[in-house]
């Protein structure tokens, strides 16, 4: 049983989990079944659709399976999962970021990405990330489940300019920048191609790296440290 490998929180989100795939793919039977009959309606008898309102019906209805496309495939990936307990650990320093591509209607989802390897949010908190810190991330090896992240090293209390630039990641640093320049959290999110509230959680992180308190002061922290130097 995988459950012999997990903790507590972590089965708690694997049901979670489990339970919104199910119902997406019962979602996705239901609108199969409705194409289905909606286009043997349309052919056998079409006047049961005045005003050729089937022209509409059909169009809408593949639109949503367009939508739920990826659900097959990552139901049998979870499945996968679960019979070989195919459970990935990895630590480094934990970025969040948006998910390559593009969405309709819905917001863009997040990742979080550790030494190059990305996983779906899916709604993890992006509170509980420690973004910016080490951390030991639990997932799923092909369906790419977040199932926990844990902070495994203490901070650095040095504040030195070299150190700090190691300790900063690149998003990092480059918020301070933009930051320094004056910009917006709003602007400075779409300029990285992140949500306002991603960087409004790295900003709490630098100013924690930094030992600051404001923008203000981390911009000024920046600059006596020469973190604002581009190479």
């Amino acid at each position: 049983m995988i459950s012999d490998f997990i903790s507590e929180p972590e089965q708690k989100r694997l049901k979670l989990f489990k339970s919104r795939l199910i119902i997406t793919l019962i979602t996705m039977l239901v609108l199969i079944l409705s194409l289905i009959a909606v286009t043997v309606l349309a052919f056998v008898d079409p006047e049961v659709f005045p005003q050729n309102q089937h022209y509409v019906i059909i169009p809408l209805l593949i639109f949503w399976l367009f939508l739920f496309r990826n659900t097959p495939k990552l139901a049998f990936q979870f499945q996968q999962d679960l019979k070989q307990h195919l459970i990935e650990t990895i630590e480094g320093v934990a970025v969040v970021h948006n998910k390559p591509g593009f969405r309709v209607l819905f917001p863009l989802e997040q990742q979080l990405s550790v030494k190059g390897i990305s996983v779906d949010l899916r709604g993890f908190p992006q509170e509980k990330c420690h973004i910016g810190c080490n951390v030991r991330v639990r997932y799923l090896q092909s369906s790419k489940l977040l199932l926990s992240v844990e902070a495994v090293e203490a901070e650095v209390e040095t504040h030195s300019s070299d150190k700090l630039s190691a300790l900063l990641t690149e998003i990092e640093l480059s918020i301070v920048r933009l930051m320094a320049d004056g910009n917006s959290d709003k602007i400075i999110a779409r300029k990285l191609n992140l949500e306002p509230a991603t960087i409004r959680t790295y900003n709490s992180t630098l100013y924690r790296k930094l030992d600051v308190k404001s923008r203000k002061q981390a911009a000024e922290k920046a600059r006596e440290l020469g973190l604002l130097n581009v190479n």
